[in-house]
């Protein structure tokens, strides 16, 4: 009875065994690709353990010692290390101790380590797929880095302004640090191709610039003459504005460069005992009454032109394979310079307004009344031309009607297209192809102010494509825009 009982005990064991030890069926796919263990990989207490040589070495490239005295394993990678010992829970992760659910093991003279547990160390995903019985290990998903993809610096009369592009819209973080003044404005995890760069300013409001990259994130430092105010506007979903000082902090000279802004404004406040060149000249203010209205042409249900091929045959992505989706289209292009125009205009002083500032669809009459509700003295719709079948077609034209209604404002049509024009064509990569007087326009005929119509280039058109499409040549282009607006407000005091 009793030698029945030791066979039935020792049949029971090896059951155990078979249970624990033979799941020969687990495969181990490492990104991607299927991972072949000379000792099949098993499963103990719901975790999955497997050569740590294989997973290790030949998988993840780490490397690995093995201590015959100790029975422990050290797993190295970058700058991490793993410490494991042969039937101990404890494991010892860069000198932190870490308590496993099943401890590493030896089967057939090889070292078993939990995957999960390894994997996840060294930051990589793991997956259990039950019904292939798989385990799938993956890089982590590491977030999309943004990259700057523009720096432009500009000093204005009443301010000084950086832009910067971005792939995608990110909001960065700010903080001021004193002695001396500095705004510090930081972009994590984004990159930038370019070199880090120092610039001596020497504007009114700022001494000094400066960008480079740090571990984690992208600084600008821009240290100021005193404290200076700041404020940092977003333009597009792609670009964004800071913008330091103003008329009242200006710093003319070495002497003044501790002025703070507050103190700067009460110095002002107390000149009246002072005396005051009147010699010196004041910076140009515009009648705050001398609206313009921004359109951005087509949105919404309404694309406009699409892009197009030499062939003549409509761009879409590579990945849309159902050609759903046009992948330039003219409403977007409208609107991205349209927001820079009005963007530059309000830094500028104007009291600029947009018909449309997202993706919408505007009615043409209702544009127009907008334009003549808001009191505008001046209308400018943004647009790109297009020709079927000539993708040779290239460059940008203005059109324009001359209405006797222009008559009141001390202005024609014509005159406000020549302005545009000018300033366009003398500022930016692109053919003049002139002015053209087109009456039937609606926006231009139902619009009771001088009114232009503004054709950036041809979306039919390679060459104009690249330029339209590029953040730094839409800037450019809506800087000249805004400066043809602001030449024609100030001919018309």
């Amino acid at each position: 009875m009793k030698k029945h009982i030791i066979i039935m005990l020792l049949m029971l064991s090896m059951l155990f065994c078979v249970t624990a030890y033979a799941d020969s069926d687990i495969e181990i796919y490492l990104f991607g690709n299927k991972v072949e263990c000379d000792v099949a990989p098993v499963i103990e207490n719901g975790r999955t353990l497997v050569p740590v040589r294989v997973i290790s070495e030949e998988g993840l490239g780490a490397d690995v010692e093995w201590d015959g005295e100790k029975r422990q394993v050290t797993i190295e990678k970058d700058d991490l290390s793993v410490l494991l010992t042969i039937d101990d829970k404890k494991a010892v992760v860069n000198g932190e101790t870490k308590t496993l659910d099943v401890p590493a093991v030896i089967i057939s003279d090889r070292t078993m380590v939990p995957v999960r547990f390894v994997s996840e160390t060294f930051n990589y995903k793991v997956d259990w797929d039950g019904d292939k019985r798989r385990v799938i290990i993956e890089e982590e998903e590491k977030e999309k880095s943004v990259e700057i993809e523009d720096i432009e610096y500009e000093e204005k009369k009443n301010n000084d302004t950086i832009y910067i592009t971005l792939s995608e819209y990110m909001e960065p973080d700010t903080f001021t640090l004193k002695e001396p003044y500095r705004i510090v404005i930081d972009f994590k995890e984004a990159e930038y191709d370019g070199a880090d760069e120092r610039y001596d300013i020497d504007s009114p409001y700022v001494k000094q610039f400066r960008h480079a990259a740090n571990k984690g994130y992208y600084r600008f430092v821009v240290e100021c003459k005193g404290e200076q105010p700041y404020k940092i506007k977003k333009i597009d979903n792609d670009e964004i504005s800071i913008i330091i000082g103003t008329s009242k902090t200006k710093v003319e000279s070495e002497e003044d460069e501790d002025i703070s802004a507050d103190e700067s404004e009460k110095d002002e406040d107390d000149k009246d005992d002072e005396d005051i060149d009147e010699e010196e000249e004041e910076p140009f203010v515009l009648n705050p009454d001398m609206t313009v209205v921004i359109d951005a042409g087509h949105g919404g249900k309404d694309p406009g032109a699409l892009g197009r091929d030499d062939e003549g045959n409509i761009i879409y992505d590579e990945d849309d394979v159902e050609q759903e989706d046009p992948l330039i289209k003219e409403k977007d292009i409208n609107l991205a310079v349209a927001k820079r125009v009005y963007e530059y205009l309000k830094d500028e002083g104007v009291d600029a307004v947009m018909v449309r500032s997202k993706d919408e669809f505007v009615e043409l009459k209702d544009i127009a009344d907008k334009a003549n509700k808001k009191d505008a003295v001046l209308f400018i719709s943004i647009h790109c031309n297009s020709v079927d079948g000539n993708s040779t077609a290239e460059g940008v034209e203005v059109l324009y009607f001359d209405k006797e209604s222009d008559e009141k404002y001390n202005m024609h049509s014509k005159e406000f297209a020549d302005n545009v024009l000018d300033e366009i064509v003398d500022s930016v990569d692109t053919v003049d192809r002139g002015l053209k007087e087109r009456p039937g326009l609606a926006v231009l005929k139902w619009t009771e102010m001088p009114a232009v119509l503004v054709e950036l280039g041809f979306i039919t058109n390679s060459a104009d494509q690249e330029r339209l499409l590029s953040k730094t040549w839409q800037k450019d282009v809506a800087k000249a825009i805004g400066n043809g607006i602001i030449k024609t407000l100030d001919d018309m005091k």
